[in-house]
């Protein structure tokens, strides 16, 4: 962040102060806005002229003066350009700030504070911060001016926060546009092996069950054949056994007949 300037005759005065500096200033141009208070609820010990003023960036002023809306009830107020080489009398000045905050780029003033020790006169001179003037003392007893003081110190954004994107990078893009094509070769190989496993087996098994069948017609065709061989020759040997079993009958009753032929013969 860069530090306020208060124009030439200060330290940094010509480095951060010029027409063009407020369009680079990081947060925005330098501004400045009164912080006051008509909550007598809240503040009932606040007079009308504690009034205090907030300098820094813009962007800065517009979130410190949310915040004091909410924490210390103030009355809003709108920041307006500041201009440290302004002579009007109600232009704030170095003498008539009472606290400095992130690195002297954002700062709260009084305008019944005058210290002497922040005036260009003192500036080739050995002076430390305790040889500042004092504060006045209703301030130094001042409940508002404390709820102020702490909120600024807790609630001034040291650095600018991102804004998120909406959607996401072209990193995070590519890389799901390449996780998707390898994660579906996985699927596509993975389901083509799946369908060759299936039909292989299922080949197999059709193969199996026509070498099965073909046994089976192979060993009914070779029952029928024996069936056929067995029968021809039980008809051959039947009949020459019934050829010779009549002759060999015949050859009895005719021996038979001659011998009782014979014995009748006999006998008569």
């Amino acid at each position: 962040m860069w530090p306020i300037s208060w124009g030439p005759g200060y330290l940094g005065g010509e480095e951060y102060d010029g027409p063009t500096m407020g369009l680079v200033r990081p947060g925005g141009p330098l501004g400045v806005a009164k912080v006051g208070t008509t909550d007598v609820g809240r503040w009932p010990y606040v007079s009308s002229d504690e009034v205090y003023e907030i300098i820094g960036d813009k962007e800065s002023l517009n979130f410190i003066m949310a915040q004091l809306v909410d924490r210390c009830k103030i009355t809003p107020q709108w920041p307006i350009p500041f201009n440290p080489l302004s002579t009007t009398a109600n232009t704030t000045r170095p003498e008539t700030v009472i606290q400095y905050y992130r690195a002297s780029s954002f700062a709260l003033a009084f305008s019944g504070y005058n210290n002497t020790f922040a005036l260009p006169s003192n500036a080739t001179t050995i002076q430390g911060w305790d040889q500042s003037s004092p504060l006045p003392i209703n301030l130094t007893r001042s409940s508002f001016l404390l709820c102020v003081n702490s909120t600024i110190g807790s609630a001034l954004p040291i650095m600018r926060i991102p804004t998120p994107k909406s959607g996401l990078s072209t990193g995070a893009l590519v890389g799901i546009v390449i996780g998707g094509i390898f994660g579906g070769c996985i699927a596509w190989i993975m389901v083509f092996k799946i369908y060759m496993y299936y039909k292989e087996r299922k080949t197999a098994r059709r193969q199996k069950e026509q070498k099965n069948a073909r046994r089976r017609r192979r060993g009914a065709h070779r029952e029928e054949a024996e069936i056929e061989l067995v029968g021809a020759e039980a008809v051959e040997d039947d009949g020459k056994t019934l050829v010779n079993r009549n002759d060999d009958e015949e050859s009895v009753k005719g021996a038979k007949v001659e011998e009782h032929g014979k014995e009748n013969v006999v006998y008569l």
